[in-house]
């Protein structure tokens, strides 16, 4: 329904936050899908090459963005996710950590937004953890979803790519939350 996913004007991303005419209709699908995933669709073979295209047009994102999440069971956060400084991982290879498409990992430009989702009473063995990125090679979604004044524009969402690598700087728990920033290589 065109009301509800107002039509962007043609444009890809590049460097310096332009659209540019190469970015088509069906990018902006895969933009939808990503924003409002439906069924296993989201997460299929398909889905990841184009979704993958997509990104590769929208303006790059160079920064300090976060993410929020919790994971579950009765190990140490540190014993689940291996969590330590010095040690590296990519997102595809660590399921713990993300279900997306291609290992592409949205974060957000901002702290508070990250920090809702580590802020939810919930039962005994959650383990919450705040990620702080330095990204260099991010595609920056937000841009998009303020374009087409999508609902998702406030959780100003940047993806790592699922091909990016990342080195642990530092771990720290700070009032039952575990703090961990990392660097993309």
């Amino acid at each position: 329904d065109e009301s509800q996913h107002p039509r962007v004007p043609a444009g890809s991303g590049d460097p310096s936050g332009e659209f540019t005419s190469t970015f088509t209709k069906d990018d902006e699908k895969n933009m939808w899908q990503w924003f409002e995933p439906s069924g296993n669709s989201a997460y299929s073979k398909k889905f990841t090459e184009s979704i993958d295209a997509t990104l590769d047009k929208l303006p790059k994102f160079s920064g300090t963005a976060w993410r929020g999440l919790e994971l579950y069971g009765d190990q140490s956060v540190q014993g689940m996710a291996g969590l330590r400084p010095g040690a590296t991982f990519s997102w595809t290879r660590d399921e713990r950590f993300t279900r997306f498409p291609g290992g592409n990992v949205p974060f957000s430009k901002s702290r508070d937004m990250a920090e809702s989702f580590t802020n939810y009473i919930g039962e005994s063995g959650i383990k919450k953890i705040l990620i702080e990125a330095s990204l260099k090679t991010a595609a920056d979604a937000h841009r998009y979803a303020e374009r087409i004044k999508a609902y998702v524009a406030p959780q100003q969402e940047v993806v790592s790519r699922g091909t990016s690598r990342f080195v642990i700087k530092s771990v720290r728990e700070l009032n039952g939350v575990t703090h961990v920033k990392v660097e993309e290589l």
